[in-house]
């Protein structure tokens, strides 16, 4: 099992996470959390030589989880342009959203959220100052330890959140005496409100909910002045320790409809619970998809322009033509060189080499470990199972349009969703994402695709995108 470590961090706790993929599911097999001073540079490195390198045996390296409120959070729309274009005019919304100068003291992710009618683009992004990195930096590298990505805690929460699901939906989430508010849209983290947990809340289950009773309803003030969209549901975190009786008890028609969070992964009684941030992104890992992380080099995917794709087929199109004019002159010239007698002979040639590795092949057989033999044993693709398992599990409202796999290639599915009303076409896609992503030969690569139909609120386009699973 391959494992991958988690060090989630914020000012007062410090927990270190363990796991990997075992059979189908995602299992943490170590687990720590310990108090942590401040986020400075020797806090955070005594912290991680109390942890020892047995706990992160295994690993090779680290996926550091920052909790700071000074990160950033936000959603622009804005018009067609080139990916360059795109990712500087980002960069001056996080420069200025964080109240800093230059380019070379923030960092910045961003990815494509959805493609609205006229060509607009919605991108999110998360963006945290460089000086805020660096002390925590400095310790693992004095620790030896490699840090493989960063990730601020509010965008790993969002991946805890349904990736079809159109409208805005909110995360609730304590870590230590803090909580967090989170609202997304499309696993992206757009707005956050942090409060504190006072009084021992997380040990009191009275103490937590009276807070949570005070502190939504201003969640909610604070959302309507601000002008934003209230979310119509409100998922629960793993470390909320509230019964259900509970949750009914806060739940009401402003603060919208209240479910708890699944974990997807594993985890034994006697280890600590991961946060769902960590479970989300240790499970993202585990089955072989990759996380934004904001110490890669920016690299936004934006959709080809149609006047791109024509320059493409254009292009293409001049290729072929050049290649038959190419064959035809050659061929002439063969003909007029008389070239001919020699290719008759260099194919007779050919013919007896080939008749005498055809009486060599079968005078020995193949062995059993050829690497050739391995290599393409290893490239089987259960194609016909696929396209039963995803007809099956389409319910009533899913139409497929196209399903594209290959070897290597990502499975591409590619259809419409229609119900009698917003809800229910939103329902029938949860339900055929889940099925899709639980069949045991593909995983999902986290790039699915989700988008209304223009004059159709009860249909939208969907592209769900899976990788083979060669384990």
């Amino acid at each position: 099992m391959k494992m991958h470590a988690i060090v989630e961090l914020e000012e007062g706790t410090l927990n270190v996470v363990v796991g990997g993929r075992d059979g189908g599911r995602t299992r943490v097999v170590r687990s720590v959390r310990m108090p942590l001073a401040d986020l400075t540079t020797g806090s955070i490195e005594n912290a991680l030589r109390t942890v020892g390198s047995d706990l992160l045996q295994g690993a090779q390296g680290v996926h550091v989880i920052l909790g700071d409120r000074r990160s950033q959070h936000f959603l622009s729309t804005i018009p067609k342009m080139p990916a360059r274009d795109a990712e500087a005019f980002v960069t001056r919304e996080a420069l200025r959203l964080a109240n800093i100068q230059s380019a070379d003291d923030i960092l910045v992710t961003t990815r494509l959220v959805r493609q609205l009618a006229g060509g607009k683009l919605v991108l999110g992004s998360a963006a945290l100052g460089r000086s805020i990195w660096e002390p925590v930096r400095a310790a693992f590298e004095n620790c030896n330890l490699e840090v493989l990505s960063l990730q601020t805690m509010e965008s790993c929460l969002a991946m805890a959140t349904d990736a079809w699901h159109a409208e805005p939906v909110a995360l609730l989430e304590c870590n230590g005496a803090r909580a967090r508010y989170v609202v997304c849209v499309d696993q992206t983290a757009v707005t956050v409100r942090r409060f504190m947990i006072s009084g021992g809340g997380l040990q009191n289950e009275a103490t937590l909910m009276t807070q949570l009773a005070m502190e939504l309803p201003r969640t909610m003030v604070w959302l309507r002045e601000s002008g934003q969209k209230l979310p119509s549901r409100l998922l629960i975190g793993s470390r909320v320790g509230l019964a259900d009786e509970c949750l009914q008890m806060l739940a009401n028609d402003e603060v919208g409809e209240l479910k708890r969070a699944v974990l997807e992964v594993d985890c034994d009684e006697d280890l600590s619970t991961p946060s769902m941030g960590v479970g989300s992104l240790l499970n993202r890992l585990a089955n072989g998809a990759n996380a934004h992380s904001l110490l890669d080099r920016s690299s936004l995917q934006l959709p080809m322009g149609k006047r791109h794709f024509v320059t493409i087929l254009a292009a293409a199109g001049v290729a072929v033509l050049g290649g038959y004019s190419a064959v035809v002159d050659g061929s002439a010239w063969l003909r007029t060189g008389g070239e001919r007698d020699n290719v008759s002979a260099q194919c007779a040639d050919v013919q007896s080499q080939l008749e005498e590795l055809a009486q060599g092949a079968t005078q020995s057989a193949v062995p059993s470990n050829h690497p050739l033999l391995t290599a393409a044993m290893n490239m089987r693709r259960p194609v016909s199972r696929l396209i039963s398992e995803v007809s099956n599990s389409a319910p009533a409202g899913i139409s497929l349009d196209e399903i594209k796999f290959a070897s290597e290639s990502p499975i591409v599915l590619s259809g419409q969703v229609e119900g009698a009303s917003r809800q229910q076409a939103l329902a029938a896609m949860g339900e055929f994402t889940k099925k899709v992503h639980a069949m045991p030969f593909v995983m999902a690569n986290g790039q699915d695709e989700m988008s209304e139909v223009i004059g159709r609120p009860n249909r939208f386009r969907f592209k769900l995108s899976l990788s083979w699973r060669n384990q």
